[in-house]
C-alpha cells in the first residue's frame, strides 16, 4: 500500500513538474520573468535536472592562500629534509672552483 501511494506522488510530482517547466517557458517567451528571478529559476532548474540524471548537483571548493613567508618555510623544511639525507651537498658559491 505504502509503494503503491509513493509510486503515484511520483507520477503526480512528474507531472506539476512538467507544468510548471511549460508556465516557465511560456512566461520567459513572453517576458514576464522579473530578471531578478531569472538565475534563481535556471539554476534551480539545472541542479534537478542534473540531479535526475545522476550528475553532482553541489560542488563544493576550497582555497588555500598561502604566504611568501609560508613558501621560505616549507622550501627550508625541504632543504632541511634532503640534508639529513644525505641527497645534497651545499657549496660555498664564494669560494673559487680550482
Amino acid at each position: 500500500m505504502i509503494e503503491a501511494t509513493r509510486k503515484h506522488l511520483r507520477g503526480l510530482i512528474g507531472v506539476a513538474a512538467q507544468l510548471a517547466v511549460e508556465r516557465l517557458i511560456e512566461k520567459l517567451q513572453d517576458d514576464k520573468i522579473p530578471p531578478s528571478v531569472l538565475p534563481i529559476a535556471s539554476g534551480i532548474m539545472i541542479d534537478k535536472m542534473r540531479q535526475s540524471e545522476g550528475e553532482a548537483t553541489q560542488t563544493i571548493e576550497v582555497k588555500k592562500s598561502i604566504t611568501l613567508e609560508d613558501v621560505r618555510n616549507e622550501l627550508s623544511e625541504l632543504k632541511r629534509d634532503a640534508l639529513d639525507r644525505g641527497n645534497i651537498k651545499l657549496i660555498d658559491l664564494g669560494e673559487k672552483v680550482k
